[in-house]
């Protein structure tokens, strides 16, 4: 469901991205606004169906290594309240 947003993107920029985000959502020592992220993904008009997969990834890949039921959930949450920031947008064109 999710393969076309990654086909044609640089891994190793996605990964600083990536650890980054997750660095904030922990807290810290970056931090992503909104809007900030509002802009980033707009353009994608990524589903909510598509968001919610994307949580549920999230969600294991934080069980698969072992966190704390407790920081899984309250990651989890995190990722969830911020998708209205990031779902809509103009339709991505998807291979």
């Amino acid at each position: 469901m999710l393969r076309s947003y990654f086909e044609h993107i640089d891994v190793r920029r996605m990964i600083d991205h990536q650890t980054k985000f997750v660095s904030a959502l922990m807290g810290g020592p970056v931090s992503f606004s909104n809007e900030h992220l509002g802009r980033a993904h707009h353009h994608l008009g990524i589903t909510p169906e598509e968001y919610a997969e994307m949580g549920q990834i999230f969600r294991e890949t934080l069980e698969d290594h072992d966190l704390p039921q407790v920081e899984v959930d309250r990651l989890h949450a995190h990722i969830l309240a911020l998708q209205e920031h990031v779902i809509g947008g103009a339709p991505a064109e998807k291979s």
